[in-house]
């Protein structure tokens, strides 16, 4: 896409956000992608835990217990962030959702990290499966986590976008500043 594209892809979106008169979206709509998120890395994390179980290949179980306690915070927060973009994303009006080329390649983009988050955590707990320490993943979770943020942010930056938050806010601020002037015209009116 050309920066131009661009420029105009997010004037449609600001105007379509401004102009829309749908629903706000219901929390399970928004819970859904965080709740998949959260269960399938939790389910890795159970399958990982079978071979120090079984074989009794255990590691000290208060540094487990404290790191796997930390990886489940992790995870809640990382799901509200989840939360948070993705109803800001269900907050633009679905015609423009499904005509813009823009939200389009954003959607594949963050498709592809998701499935290169997943894809490596899935290998290092196989590879790590046969020797028991796979159960050691929550050590890998957070690392893994940055270095997809910082790759997704560093590929998304090349196209000079505002966040999905700055689209959302810059359309409710110049909404609110419009409400604003035309009740301020309206008092100016009435004094006169």
């Amino acid at each position: 896409m050309k920066q131009s594209e661009v420029r105009e892809e997010v004037a449609m979106i600001v105007k379509a956000i401004k102009e829309s008169d749908a629903e706000v979206p219901s929390f399970s709509e928004g819970m859904r992608p965080s709740l998949i998120y959260f269960c399938l890395v939790h389910l890795i994390m159970l399958v990982g835990m079978i071979p120090m179980v079984l074989f009794e290949r255990r590691i000290d179980s208060n540094f487990y217990c404290s790191m796997y306690f930390f990886s489940v915070l992790f995870n809640l927060g990382f799901g509200s962030l989840i939360y948070s973009y993705h109803m800001q994303y269900l907050m633009i009006p679905e015609e423009t959702r499904r005509k813009s080329r823009l939200l389009a390649m954003l959607r594949e983009k963050v498709s592809h990290y998701a499935y290169f988050h997943f894809g490596i955590l899935l290998t290092v707990s196989a590879y790590c499966l046969p020797d028991g320490m796979a159960s050691l993943l929550p050590l890998v979770q957070i690392p893994l986590f940055f270095i997809t943020v910082f790759v997704l942010l560093f590929d998304l930056g090349r196209f000079n976008l505002p966040s999905l938050a700055g689209l959302v806010d810059a359309a409710k601020d110049e909404l609110k500043n419009k409400e604003l002037q035309e009740f301020l015209n309206g008092v100016n009116k009435e004094e006169r």
